[in-house]
C-alpha cells in the first residue's frame, strides 16, 4: 500500500495490534484501488481518518490498541501528530505518545517540542492580575 511517508505505532494487546494492522492493510488497499488514482498515495491525514473509522466500526467490541499516526503534510511540508483511543476517538497534536511509558515521556516531549509563553499584565483595574497563556507547538 502506497504511502507518503506516514507511520503508525500501536500500544496494547500485540494480537489486537497485529488484527488492525491487517484491517488497515487492506483497507487501504480498497481505498486506493476504488479511487482510481494509484499514483496518488495516501496522506497522513487520510490514514488518520481510515484508522478513525475502522477503530469506531469496532466500538462494541473493540480492539484493545491505541494508536498513534505521524507523517508530514503535503502542502506545509509541516510534521502531523495524531493520538487515539480505543474507539477511535482522535486529537491532532504537537507530539504524541503511547504505551506504558506514556505518562513519563509525555512531558519530556511536551518541553522539548512546545514552547510556551506566558505574559502577565494589570488587568486593566490596578490592583488586580491578569493572564493570558498562548501554547504555540513549535518544531
Amino acid at each position: 500500500c502506497s504511502t507518503s511517508g506516514a507511520m503508525i505505532g500501536c500500544s496494547g494487546c500485540a494480537a489486537d495490534c497485529d488484527a488492525l494492522r491487517r484491517v488497515l492493510q487492506t483497507e487501504a488497499r480498497s481505498t486506493l484501488s476504488s479511487s482510481h488514482s494509484h499514483s496518488t498515495p495516501l496522506t497522513a491525514d487520510s490514514i488518520a481518518t481510515l484508522l478513525s473509522n475502522v477503530l469506531y466500526s469496532r466500538r462494541s467490541f473493540p480492539f484493545y490498541s491505541f494508536c498513534v499516526v505521524c507523517g508530514l503534510d503535503p502542502v506545509s511540508r509541516t510534521g502531523v501528530v495524531h493520538v487515539y483511543d480505543a474507539i477511535g476517538s482522535h486529537e491532532r497534536v504537537a507530539v504524541g505518545c503511547s504505551g506504558t511509558g506514556k505518562e513519563m515521556l509525555q512531558p519530556v516531549l511536551d518541553r522539548l517540542f512546545s514552547s510556551v509563553e506566558v505574559e502577565v499584565t494589570d488587568g486593566g483595574g490596578g490592583g488586580g492580575y491578569g493572564g493570558v497563556l498562548r501554547r504555540d507547538a513549535g518544531a
